[in-house]
């Protein structure tokens, strides 16, 4: 009847603002909005109209148009309360909630128990970061309208950044059972259910979200998170994509989607996803600092300090850049720098994990001990350092009286690490029963160590005790400072009789038998693979001790570096019994069968260390902290040496003192 009536007078107000509104509710949005607008050009002080014209407009996602159609209906009819309220919403989804916050105000003035009124004021204080006055407003709206499932999926947010988790969750469900298809409040859920690391509740809330809306990019995101936590890496970089192809301009995805990138190694990929984040919002702190980080991985320093520095100027600095840039100046071999910066972050935030931990590296590398074992602890709460391990038997800290008692000391990190705190088991020893958990390719050369009365293999079922206490604990335990380092080496013996055997097969071998690794183990992520590009070197860089006269060289070498030896540059005779080195307990028996030993830092340098066996290290520019600052020697192992590069990536410094000292020392063995 309408159009009819149109047909005839085109410009009749009254007919097109029934048009509109019959279109409207019919869902023929684009219809209704021209509509509306002929009449606006008949009339445009109808606030009705102009009322009408903004939802349509807010529906279309025409945001700002929308504003302004409002902006006209409250100044026409400034006593209108849902036309004060719709204004305030259309103002959050612009993330303005200190503007929105005013209009619902107003509306709440003019219509006390108006349920959207509230419900809004409450979704503008939680924006506004205060949950607690949003509680009570969403309080009101539900004593009022106890089966709003907006209100209630708003009192869930609120709830959540109260750290009420439970109860979020509640209302969140029951949000839910009013409105089985209510997208974010399923997507919602599975956030605070992850936060409580529910993972597989979590997962299952979130494919319910994207079920229902495939184009829900926060419900994409928010799997992938769950998938991240729960390492299932390839799994969430599927969701991280999906969230993109549903809103390529969000900026949140592309970040998630670089720091899973990070997670499975494929760093020029990551860095791409930052770009991506930064071409959309070029003053997005988060993507300067991961891409900051990301660089730092690839080994160039200088650019990944040049990204934090940049992200540092866009505001005030977050603990996530501060603690990054720290890390890229340890590893720039600027410690002091590195600790300034370390203590800002923990400045803003004192339970930091990230700041806590690599402060406490800092520490232990400028040999605050004190300081620093207690801040080692903090590994315990960084996921991907995965020795986290909990036993229904209390904790042995180093005040309890283990007199009569069975103490569980178990193993965690590298096989230098365990080499290095065995020491403080065997001491243990002393006055209580010690049972040590090794990995397997150190279970046998431990057994039978004094003071140890059992030795579990890692992954074997434990006995009974009574205390446990992770073995890099023990430090902390015996309050250790450099004075009381307990440094008595040996403290491991390798079997006589394999040592036996082993000086025999190399009695044939001339002069000095010294042996050699050049490359540590590149490990499982890209940090444990930036560190070991840093502290390894290939064979042919050790080309310089090839000439030294009176020397025979026998590799130690393990891993895929190993087969180096089949391609040493010519002249450089390298003997390889490694095929034969099942364990360490092998490999103990071929060092004490050896003069010397000679390596980068790796897990050979633990073990000649504390077999007592002379050992030269090539210790990388930016220290690992056992090893301290400025030192050629170590309190640690009494007869190592420390040869250092000069600068990142100079090998071919130390290599030529180990050469010149080399010489020295084969030509005094050979007057002896």
């Amino acid at each position: 009847m309408c159009e009819q009536l149109l047909a005839k007078r085109p410009f009749d107000f009254d007919a097109l603002y029934l048009l509109g509104a019959i279109r409207h509710a019919r869902g023929r949005l684009p219809e209704a909005l021209n509509a509306l607008a002929r009449a606006l050009k008949t009339n445009s002080r109808s606030p009705e109209v102009l009322f009408n014209h903004g939802m349509i407009l807010a529906n279309l996602k025409r945001l700002t148009e929308s504003l302004a159609s409002y902006d006209r209906a409250v100044s026409l009819k400034p006593d209108w309360a849902e036309a004060h309220c719709n204004r305030g919403r259309v103002l959050l989804d612009l993330e303005r909630p200190e503007a929105a916050l005013p209009c619902f105000e107003v509306a709440l003035k003019l219509k006390p128990d108006f349920v959207d009124a509230l419900n809004g004021q409450g979704s503008a204080l939680v924006a506004l970061g205060k949950p607690d006055e949003a509680v009570e407003a969403l309080d009101q709206a539900l004593r009022l309208q106890p089966t709003n499932a907006h209100a209630l999926f708003n009192l869930g947010t609120a709830l959540t950044r109260l750290g009420k988790h439970e109860e979020a969750i509640a209302n969140y469900e029951k949000a839910i059972a009013i409105n089985p298809r209510y997208t974010q409040a399923h997507a919602n859920c599975g956030v605070v259910l992850r936060r409580l690391k529910r993972y597989g509740e979590a997962l299952a809330s979130c494919d319910r979200a994207v079920a229902l809306d495939p184009a829900n990019a926060n419900a994409w995101i928010t799997r992938g998170n769950v998938l991240y936590d729960m390492r299932k890496h390839h799994e969430a970089l599927e969701s991280y994509d999906r969230a993109t192809a549903a809103d390529p301009k969000h900026e949140g995805p592309w970040l998630d989607r670089g720091a899973v990138l990070e997670r499975l190694i494929r760093l020029d990929e990551a860095l791409a996803s930052y770009d991506r984040a930064l071409a959309i919002n070029p003053d997005n702190v988060r993507a300067w600092a991961n891409r900051g980080n990301t660089i730092l991985l690839q080994g160039r320093i200088d650019e990944a300090l040049a990204c934090l520095d940049h992200a540092l100027t866009l505001g005030p600095p977050s603990v996530n850049t501060l603690v990054k840039k720290g890390v890229a100046l340890m590893d720039a071999g600027r410690p002091l720098e590195a600790h300034e910066y370390l203590e800002r972050a923990l400045a803003l935030e004192p339970n930091s994990t990230g700041a806590r931990f690599n402060k406490c590296l800092v520490d232990l590398l400028l040999g605050n001990l004190a300081d620093g074992w207690c801040g080692y602890e903090a590994r315990m709460e960084i996921r991907e350092i995965p020795d986290h391990r909990s036993f229904l038997r209390p904790r042995w800290t180093g005040h309890e009286p283990l007199a009569g008692k069975t103490l569980f000391v178990h193993t965690e990190q590298g096989l230098g690490d365990n080499i290095q705190f065995v020491r403080y088991a065997s001491l243990l020893g002393e006055s209580t029963r010690v049972v040590l958990e090794a990995p397997r390719a150190l279970a046998r050369l431990v057994t039978g160590m004094k003071g140890i009365a059992q030795v579990v293999c890692q992954g074997d079922q434990l006995p009974d005790f009574d205390f446990y206490c992770p073995l890099a604990s023990l430090p902390l335990a015996f309050g250790t400072t450099m004075e009381t380092i307990p440094n008595t080496v040996p403290y491991l013996v390798a079997d006589p009789n394999a040592v036996a055997a082993w000086r025999q097969r190399l009695a044939p071998l001339a002069g000095l038998r010294v042996g050699l690794v050049w490359a540590g183990n590149p490990g499982p992520t890209a940090n444990t693979r930036a560190v070991d590009r840093r502290r390894s070197m290939a064979l042919a860089q050790l080309n310089p001790l090839a000439g030294v006269p009176g020397v025979s060289f026998v590799s130690l070498q393990k891993g895929a570096a190993g087969a180096q030896v089949r391609s040493a540059p010519a002249g450089f005779v390298i003997h390889d019994w490694t095929d034969e080195l099942r364990d360490l307990a092998d490999t103990a028996a071929l060092i004490e069968a050896l003069d010397l030993v000679i390596s980068v830092d790796t897990s050979v340098v633990h073990l000649a260390g504390a077999l007592a066996k002379p050992a030269w290290m090539f210790n990388r520019f930016d220290s690992e902290w056992r090893w301290l600052l400025g030192r050629d020697d170590s309190p640690w192992y009494p007869t190592l040496r420390q040869f250092r590069q000069p600068c990142p990536g100079d090998w071919a410094s130390p290599v030529a003192r180990v050469a010149a000292e080399l010489a020295n020392l084969a030509e005094a063995s050979a007057r002896s």
